[in-house]
């Protein structure tokens, strides 16, 4: 069985390190696009995004194992045969990192960074308390791998975590809360919401001006899971309307963010270019294992629901 590697995305592995993570697959089972050989040896394809067309230029593909979490536009890609699998992967490095950005971004304002920073400025010398962080509460919204080590991490800090997800989900000393109708309350109640949830179509502008007015006034959104979960118009409304106070986004519909975009120069919004998880060589080790078990004829290990979405 045959292993073709597409990485797309050069600034952050190259081939060479590929093979350093993949040793137990033999050498001439790995080819690396654009070298397919012949298209039919090629049982599975691991990639960073899914080339236009590539798949189905592999008659016999059973796999495409994509080299991190985001797989929506792999689900939704119409040249991807119904029958062949997805999987992703889990690396705790990466939750661990976006976990470390939420709570950077949380605790510069909670220990009001910018503040101090502006008044150096201007040389002014003015106190202003830090917040309780037992008095404000974090909302996390989507509780999986990556939520739910960011609602842990907030917790050891001694925040309040409200967590919310579509499904029922237990982590102890969080608030968990699930469905439909818990969303508003979670907003209602939370001074930081974390969004860490999946792009599938039930999440698609789930972040719109109703939703916006939900939020408890003077909240921070720190978006780290899709760009399609917000309709960045409407959050520019929501912001100069006062539904919330500032807004931390990483990720955008398109990428990079147009330099004509508004949300650049939003005095109330900071733009960071999709960094809030970004060493994945952790979990790379799932490439290997799914080789393994595909040609075994074994369960693989995160595989996605096509309907679902994740």
């Amino acid at each position: 069985m045959t292993l073709l590697v597409d990485i797309q995305a050069q600034n952050w592995m190259n081939n060479q390190q590929v093979l350093e993570i993949l040793p137990d697959i033999p050498r001439g089972k790995i080819r690396f696009y654009p070298e397919l050989g012949n298209p039919s040896d090629i049982l599975m394809l691991a990639c960073d995004r899914l080339r236009p067309g590539l798949a189905g230029e592999l008659p016999n593909l059973q796999l495409v194992q994509k080299m991190g979490a985001g797989v929506e536009t792999m689900v939704n890609d119409p040249g991807l045969h119904p029958d062949v699998r997805l999987a992703r992967i889990k690396a705790e490095e990466v939750a661990l990192e976006m976990a470390r950005f939420c709570i950077g971004y949380v605790l510069n304002d909670v220990q009001n960074v910018t503040f101090f920073r502006l008044n150096q400025e201007q040389c002014r010398w003015q106190q202003k308390s830090p917040a309780n962080v037992r008095k404000v509460k974090v909302g996390v919204l989507g509780l999986g791998q990556i939520g739910g080590t960011v609602a842990r991490m907030f917790r050891t800090l001694g925040f309040p975590v409200v967590g919310w997800s579509r499904t029922p989900k237990q982590i102890e000393g969080v608030d968990c809360r699930h469905g439909d109708a818990e969303l508003e309350k979670v907003l209602g109640l939370s001074d930081y919401v974390m969004c860490i949830l999946p792009s599938t179509r039930e999440t698609g502008n789930l972040f719109d001006l109703d939703r916006f007015r939900q939020m408890k006034p003077g909240a921070m959104l720190v978006n780290v899971g899709r760009g399609s979960l917000i309709s960045e118009r409407d959050l520019v409304v929501a912001l100069d309307s006062g539904y919330l106070d500032h807004a931390v986004l990483d990720v955008f519909r398109n990428e990079p963010l147009a330099q004509d975009d508004p949300l650049w120069r939003h005095g109330k919004v900071t733009v960071t270019p999709h960094v809030s998880g970004w060493h994945l060589e952790g979990g790379l080790s799932v490439v290997q294992e799914n080789y393994v078990r595909l040609t075994r004829g074994q369960p693989l290990l995160n595989q996605v629901s096509r309907k679902s979405g994740y």
